[in-house]
Parts: structure tokens; sequence; C-alpha cells
């Protein structure tokens, strides 16, 4: 029986995270929300969370996903984010925020809802405690290394988190974005929904378990992912022209030509300062 090539489901973070490592394609554009989206986002989650006895929960968009050849232990998937990159980098912004507000905050660091928070930026294999080893999410192009360094030091020091990243040298203002906009979170979670313990707890809750996506994952082959995406994006806001371009070349390629291909888009993503476009601009009037 022919798969659907685009299963879609209705998920929340904790369905969305859970048992699933994801990766960012070093061809996808780097991180690039700035701080009025990330404070809109919050703010429209805190108003849902403050009207959670009416509102019972908050859709904030599509997630397109698709399983990759990543070799991982026990029970857990490996993706490539295809689109959605942008919002599930904020949301892991926000649990890895919440992750060190609990270890100030909370005296009871046995909650259930802090263990899972835990469980969700970071997969367990044998066991069914959460893994260094194994993170939710990597990102693969110029701010890559602030994330991941980031990431890995709130594993072991949750309490010390937001100092050290303070403290981290930027080499690149994608970079400065990611750490800016891990600062922006924390301290509009601290100013919102700290002001005790059982409700920042409430709000922890409400993010994992109310906050949903439509995740569809992808089956086709990869080179087909490409027009899919351009097909759905065509219906609101207009893509950037490269990535109209990426779109078009990749959905033309054949297998053989493909994964090369990929690796030289996104090295020149990261050469060129993700000024790809004027760089074809360029060289094609070169």
């Amino acid at each position: 029986m022919t798969r659907d090539p685009l299963i879609p489901n209705l998920w929340n973070i904790r369905q969305l995270y859970e048992n699933k490592m994801f990766e960012i394609p070093v061809y996808q554009r780097p991180y690039s929300w700035d701080a009025e989206n990330v404070s809109i986002l919050l703010n429209d989650i805190l108003n849902s969370f403050n009207e959670r006895k009416t509102v019972k929960s908050y859709y904030t968009g599509n997630v397109i996903i698709r399983e990759n050849d990543t070799k991982t232990d026990g029970n857990i998937k490996a993706y490539d984010i295809i689109d959605g990159q942008q919002r599930i980098t904020t949301f892991t912004l926000i649990l890895l925020c919440l992750h060190s507000l609990f270890a100030r905050n909370c005296t009871n660091q046995n909650d259930p809802i802090i263990f899972d928070v835990k469980r969700l930026l970071w997969q367990h294999s044998a066991t069914r405690y959460p893994e260094k080893e194994f993170p939710s999410l990597k990102l693969n192009s110029i701010e890559k290394e602030a994330f991941s360094v980031v990431y890995d030091y709130a594993f072991d020091n949750p309490k010390e988190l937001y100092k050290f990243a303070s403290n981290y040298e930027c080499k690149s203002d994608y970079e400065k974005r990611v750490i800016e906009n891990f600062k922006l979170v924390y301290n509009t979670l601290q100013e919102t929904v700290c002001e005790n313990e059982n409700n920042l707890l409430d709000y922890a809750s409400y993010v994992i378990e109310h906050i949903n996506f439509i995740n569809i994952e992808c089956t086709e082959h990869v080179n087909k992912v490409f027009s899919i995406f351009e097909s759905i994006n065509s219906k609101g806001k207009p893509l950037e022209e490269i990535d109209k371009i990426k779109c078009y070349i990749f959905s033309e390629l054949d297998e053989d030509s493909y994964k090369l291909c990929l690796k030289q888009w996104g090295d020149l993503i990261i050469k060129t300062r993700d000024n790809l476009y004027d760089y074809l601009m360029v060289y094609i009037r070169t």
C-alpha cells in the first residue's frame, strides 16, 4: 500500500519532543527570529495561560519533519526539520529557560514537571533518564556553536545558566541572536510567571500540554521535500527569493547529486554569512 507523503498530526510540545531528536539541516537558513518575534510569542502564550480556564490551548503553526538516516539508540527517532525551525528553536530556548528557573526557584527538584522538561530537552537511550549526549535539537548553521554550548552547560549547571550565557563571547551576530533571545525569554519568564514556584510549574505544564502544532511528517524521497515545502508556503507569506531558488534546485536533483549539493549549499550559507542571494547574483552576472 502506498504511504501518504504528508501525514499530519495535532501535537502538543510533549508529543513533538518526546522520543525524538531534531536536526536543522545545514542547508537551512540560520536562526533569524528577533526580539520582537520572541516577545510576541511569549506574550501570546502568557495571555493564553492566564485565560486557561476558558482557553484550553494555543495553536502556534505548522512543523514539517522528515525522518533522517541518523543512527540513535533505543526508541529515539531522528528527524530533519524542513519547516518550522524558527519556532522549534525558540521553544527549545523556552524549555531551557524553564529548566534553569526551576533550579533557582523550586524547592522540590523531584517535581514531575521538572523531570518532564528535562526529559523533553534531552532524550534517553538505555535508561528512562535524560542523557547529555542526546539533546533534542541540533543546529548546523553559523549560530550552532553558541546554541550547543549553552545547551550542554544547561544539563549540569542549570542554576548558573543565565550567568554563563551572559558571559558568552559571541563570534557573530547570529550567535548574538541566540544568546540575546535566551536572555529575553529568561527575563520575561522571571518577571511574569515566577511570583511563586507553583505558578512557574503551572506555566511549564501549560506550555508542555497545551501549546499545539500541526506536525506534518513527510515520507517522500528527500529530493521531493522542497517542492512540497514550496507548495505549502506559497499559500501564505511569500518565500524569499533565495528560498525559491533553493526549492527549485533541490527538487530537480537526482539522488546521487543530492547530498553533495546539500553540503555545498550549507557551506555557502556559512561562508557568505547568510548573504547567499547576493553571492549568487554576483556569480551569475560575472
